[in-house]
Formats: C-alpha cells, structure tokens, sequence
C-alpha cells in the first residue's frame, strides 16, 4: 500500500513495487506481491488496470471510488477522469439498460508530452513510466 500511496497518480506493475519495497529494505517476495495487490483490488483499495497484457495498479483515494483513467500508449503515464459530464451520461445510460459498471474505464492515447516528442517536433520529452 506504500508503494502506491507514495507513488499516487501512477500506474505501477507488481514488479515495480517489488523493486519500490526492496529499495525500502522491506522484504517481500514478488509471488506475495502480486497476491496483496489483487486483494487490495478486491477490496477497492487499489484499482487494476490491464494494459496490453499487463496489469498495472493505482492507489484509490480513500472515500472515493475507482476513477476511470487515459492512459499513455507510448509512456504509461495515467490520468484520472474525474467527473466529467460525459461521464455520467455514460453511467447513467448503463443503469437506465440495467448494466452495472463497476468504474474501471481505460481510454487509450497518447499523452502530450510524446505528442511534443513525435518526429519534425521542437520539444523534447522525458519518458514517464507507469
């Protein structure tokens, strides 16, 4: 929970924060990683987001539910949603046909930082990863 907490606003993989409580000198093995973060998942605590073939996690601000999110296609980097009228239509017309969602919505892009990277661009950019 460390882990995500200290690195909210970012998508991490189990491997990541495997190496975030290792440089913590806490000492965990990545088999137990992956366990706690699928229970946290559970819980709502943290929210897992699959992204190509891999599932990434953020930390869920208390109080609040699981946010939907773009993420970066080419850098990971995430940003939440928020509430967004859009949004709520979209909620709203899924209950209206009895559907359910459980908030776990992933928009796929890219962000404007490797927009600016892009060939023939002046702008340079630091890669971000999830």
């Amino acid at each position: 929970m460390r882990a995500l907490h200290d690195n909210r606003g970012r998508f991490l993989d189990a491997e990541a924060v495997h190496r975030w409580t290792k440089a913590a000198t806490w000492r965990v093995n990545l088999t137990s990683v992956y366990r706690i973060l699928a229970e946290l998942d559970k819980a709502r605590v943290a929210q897992a987001t699959q992204i190509g073939a891999r599932t990434f996690y953020s930390m869920v601000p208390e109080g609040e539910a699981a946010q939907p999110h773009f993420v970066c296609r080419r850098c990971g980097h995430a940003q939440a949603l928020g509430s967004d009228v859009l949004l709520t239509q979209l909620f709203e017309g899924a209950a209206r046909l009895g559907f359910h969602l459980d908030q776990r919505l992933t928009l796929f892009g890219v962000c404007s930082a490797c927009n600016a990277s892009a060939p023939g661009s002046v702008k340079q950019h630091q890669k971000r990863t999830p």
